[in-house]
Formats: structure tokens, sequence, C-alpha cells
């Protein structure tokens, strides 16, 4: 372990009080916990951004994640000040395979996975859970873009 980087790069309310604006985004590239919570964020991680890289693309899968944790972070400081983790960076590639699921695949089994990721979604965030912040935030990004190239052009955004 390495505390001091930790310390360095975790969001805090420090964020704000000094102007260290860059932990806004670099919580997501640490992870504070032990390897429980490594563990998970790794194959989370793995699992949901191997996917959301396959339908999305390289290009909005950092956007996704990038937005994912900007949001994620924002909401920590709201309700949990202190902290780090790349999960909340996952939740928006989540978010954005949501919407995906619910406009792009024709199956209603699918279909229900995708509605049931934004319904956890609005779960988590009513219960201050900054996790649903990040997955809404880019659900509702992801609809905008896939709405937008629905109209332009029908695959911009799904191979």
């Amino acid at each position: 372990r390495f505390p001091g980087i930790l310390d360095a790069l975790r969001r805090s309310p420090e964020t704000l009080t000094s102007k260290e604006w860059w932990r806004l985004i670099t919580p997501i590239f640490i992870n504070r916990g032990g390897w429980l919570e490594i563990t998970f964020n790794f194959f989370s991680f793995t699992v949901v951004g191997t996917v959301a890289e396959y339908v999305i693309g390289s290009r909005w899968w950092l956007v996704f994640y990038l937005l994912g944790g900007l949001v994620g972070e924002a909401a920590g400081l709201a309700w949990k000040p202190i902290g780090a983790g790349s999960s909340v960076g996952v939740f928006g590639l989540a978010g954005a395979l949501a919407v995906w699921l619910l406009v792009r695949k024709k199956s209603w089994q699918v279909r229900l996975v995708g509605a049931s990721l934004i319904l956890w979604a609005v779960t988590l965030t009513a219960l201050r859970n900054l996790h649903g912040p990040p997955l809404l935030a880019c659900a509702c990004v992801a609809g905008f873009v896939l709405r937008r190239n629905a109209e332009s052009e029908p695959a911009a955004l799904v191979p």
C-alpha cells in the first residue's frame, strides 16, 4: 500500500476548499480498499468495460467512463466526502449499456435487463449511494447520443 498516494489523489473536502480540482477525476484511477474491493472493481471493470468497448467503441467508452467518474465523484463529495475507487466510472459505462439494451435490442428479456439497471440507478440515487448518479447521467447522455445518431446515421454508436 502507498498511503501517501491515496491521500494525494482521493476525493476529499480539500477538492473544493484548496482548489485541488484534479481530485474530481483522480479518484477513479485508484482504489481505497483492500484486496476484496480491488478484486471486485477489477472484475467489474473487465467485464463491463469489455462489453461496453465492444458495443459503444473505445472513444465513447472513454467519454462514458470519465463522465461517470466525474459525476460519481461529485456525488461522493456531497454524500461521502472522503474516498476513491474506479467503480463510479464502471457504473457510468453500465448506464450507457443499459440504454443501448433498451434502444437497440428487440428481445424483451434483454430490454428488461436494461430497464432493471435504470431502476437500480434510481434506487441507488434515492439511497444517496454515489453509484446511482453516474449510472443515471451516462444513461441520459447515451440516450441523447443514440437518438441523435439514429436521426443522422443509424449505427454510429453501435457496431
